[in-house]
């Protein structure tokens, strides 16, 4: 018989604490903290990447199996992202575009750094100290799974606004440099003796917009992911949609020297922790 003891996460909803008159009063302070310990989440993920090839599709098949091979399995999204691009062909026009750029560039995704990643990752889910506005845990992990680096950013989004006046999401007034903030400090964090995600900013970009796609273009119907939103029924979502498809990555990619050796740098990490994990074993 196995025991597992969980800790009750101290803190309140971000939801929650979002609609209180006291977060009125400090708004863009709260926002900023939570943001910056948002990055520090994201970062961390993206200390302990993985190479592509090390993630198995759930047949077991399109990775190296051979001996230090980590097995892990690609998820439920993970393993159909490009079926689930094309179920998104039936957006309305407007969405279209970016639908496009991101399955032109899904190999580019696919083949990035690969992070343990939060299935549900909004307001709802992030809870914070109501008397400082940090980040004090992420609840809901039951859809996480390992997917590109990225997918998660649209969760970002979610801190940056609200219910507006009128029906629907709104950006709240700053957005656009608390977004600058949220980037300098995950850069920042990423760094682990490389140039953490520099080198990989395009298919950062590709993949946020991917993971809005996915999370805000696909509706989630009791669990099923196989319907796309609509007007009239889904219009929450709608009215996320554009808006979170257009905050682009306020940060300039890398120059294509400094990506090659960041990559060269984040391949050999990556390969120099997975052979440790091996030797470790071997030990045991």
């Amino acid at each position: 018989m196995r025991v597992y003891l969980l800790e009750r996460i101290p803190g309140v909803p971000y939801s929650e604490f979002r609609a209180r008159p006291e977060f009125a009063d400090n708004a863009r302070e709260f926002r900023e903290r939570l943001l910056g310990d948002l990055a520090w989440a994201l970062a961390l993920s993206f200390q302990s990447r993985k190479s592509p090839d090390s993630i198995l599709l759930l047949d077991g098949t399109d990775a190296d199996t051979g001996a230090g091979a980590s097995r892990l399995a690609r998820g439920r999204v993970g393993s159909s992202l490009r079926a689930r691009l094309e179920l998104l062909e039936a957006l309305p026009a407007h969405a279209q575009r970016h639908v496009s750029e991101v399955a032109r560039r899904l190999d580019a995704v696919e083949g990035s750094p690969w992070c343990l990643t939060h299935g549900d990752l909004v307001a709802g889910n992030v809870m914070v100290d109501p008397a400082t506005g940090h980040l004090t845990g992420l609840v809901d992990w039951a859809e996480a799974e390992w997917l590109p680096f990225g997918v998660a950013l649209y969760g970002v989004e979610e801190v940056l606004g609200g219910a507006g006046e009128g029906p629907g999401f709104a950006y709240c007034a700053g957005h656009e440099e608390l977004r600058r903030h949220f980037w300098d400090r995950l850069l920042a964090l990423s760094r682990c003796g490389d140039l953490g995600i520099r080198p990989w900013l395009g298919e950062v970009e590709a993949a946020r917009k991917l993971g809005v796609l996915l999370w805000v273009g696909i509706a989630f119907d009791e669990g099923r992911i196989d319907r796309v939103i609509e007007p009239g029924r889904d219009e929450a979502e709608m009215q996320k949609l554009t808006p979170f498809l257009e905050a682009a990555c306020p940060v300039d990619a890398a120059g294509d020297g400094d990506r090659e050796r960041g990559r060269r740098g984040s391949r050999v990490g990556i390969w120099l922790r997975e052979l440790g994990v091996a030797f470790g074993q071997l030990c045991r």
